[in-house]
């Protein structure tokens, strides 16, 4: 009876217990110098090559310096730039153009007043890193986040100046309207609607929620709700279609843990449809989806569930759940070196490739490379089962090639 006991109370535990696998991986490229690099946002290009931003270490100042690459069908380096000050900048959200072209956003700093100051900058370049044009916001003091191109020559930026969120509309480097959100938010993500409307997510700074708004191309809110208890910042949207989408984020419970969560929300009002939260025994950090169009997601960060004791060094973490249920399917994946991994950003592509960015640190040197993989979903599973399926949807921002 004592032994049937002890059995009923270690059960639990056993079901608990969270079994990892490592991917199938078509290719894997590692790509930068001697410094630190990281990559922020990737898209596809419409000859089906991938193109990054991020940033580097310059080899002049030794500071960050906007960074973009991109890599061909095989993983293999094509162009590689960087664009830099003095200071440090970064590359922070891209989005293909109607054109065939990029626009990316980000910052760059200036030292000025015994301050050193962060400027919004938005570059529009080629597919080989040359500048079709730049522009410098220097009359603001932060930086922008994400970009979408609404309709040809129309940009939607979201980012912040002052510490507070701004949203912004560009014809080509025109300024056209500015808003100044009045609610004390951070705004991580955009993501197109229709050709005159958008949403923005990101996080409500008082109470640490979700906060998601959805917009016309006016800069005219049309609804703005908070996300529920535990339920903290948003980082990427998805459209699953034209009523409903899709916003992933940090869910921080009561035990100062945190998961991922993923919640769908009517666009009509912004009510929300269902949601769920995932995670293991330590924090499991979202950063990235993608939709397939077999109704399933992948979701990407970084995880530290995987630890026993010492240092706390993170993986590169991606699931798999059921688009209707938002169950997971099977087992997670974690993989990358000793040091630290993380996924930042993913993609579908037109040609049902799942592309990943991320960073992983040496432990050697303690030097974080640039990391862009793919996961071979358009043949078969991530675990090479022999399951496959058809078509695909783009990243969460930027328009269908």
């Amino acid at each position: 009876m004592r032994l049937l006991i002890i059995i009923c109370c270690i059960l639990p535990f056993i079901a608990r217990a969270q079994v990892y696998q490592t991917p199938v991986l078509d290719w894997s490229s590692l790509l930068g110098g001697g410094g630190q690099e990281e990559i922020m946002d990737i898209t596809q290009l419409p000859d089906g090559r991938i193109a990054a931003v991020g940033f580097t270490t310059s080899k002049l100042y030794k500071k960050e310096d906007q960074y973009y690459f991109i890599v061909d069908a095989d993983g293999k380096k094509i162009v590689e730039r960087n664009f830099g000050s003095e200071q440090d900048d970064r590359a922070l959200g891209l989005t293909g153009t109607y054109d065939g072209r990029l626009i990316y956003v980000g910052y760059v700093q200036i030292a000025g007043n015994f301050k050193t100051h962060k400027i919004p900058t938005l570059r529009k370049i080629d597919q080989n890193g040359n500048p079709v044009y730049s522009v410098i916001a220097s009359t603001m003091d932060g930086y922008y986040k994400d970009i979408i191109e609404l309709r040809p020559r129309q940009s939607i930026v979201i980012g912040q100046d002052n510490g507070k969120a701004v949203i912004a509309q560009y014809h080509n480097d025109s300024i056209e309207w500015l808003n100044i959100i009045p609610a004390s938010v951070e705004l991580n993500t955009i993501q197109a609607v229709s050709d005159s409307t958008f949403l923005v997510a990101g996080v409500a700074l008082a109470d640490d929620l979700a906060w998601y708004a959805l917009y016309n191309d006016r800069g005219e809110q049309l609804w703005a709700k908070k996300g529920q208890k535990y339920y903290g910042a948003a980082k990427a949207i998805a459209l699953e279609n034209n009523k409903v989408a899709w916003l992933g984020g940090s869910y921080n419970d009561a035990r100062t843990r945190e998961d991922a969560y993923i919640m769908k929300i009517n666009l009509k009002d912004g009510a929300i449809l269902a949601k769920t939260n995932l995670g293991g025994r330590y924090d499991d950090v979202f950063n990235s989806f993608v939709l397939t169009p077999d109704d399933k997601a992948y979701i990407g960060g970084k995880t530290y569930s995987h630890l026993r004791g010492g240092a706390k060094r993170s993986k590169a973490w991606m699931v798999q759940i059921d688009a209707k249920s938002l169950k997971p399917i099977g087992d997670q994946y974690l993989w990358g070196g000793k040091q630290n991994n993380e996924i930042t950003s993913m993609i579908l592509s037109s040609d049902q490739r799942l592309i990943l960015g991320a960073f992983t640190t040496s432990g050697e040197a303690d030097r974080q490379d640039a990391w862009v993989m793919e996961i071979p979903y358009h043949r078969r599973s991530i675990r090479d089962d022999g399951a496959g399926s058809t078509n695909a949807r783009i990243k969460r921002t930027g328009r269908e090639w």
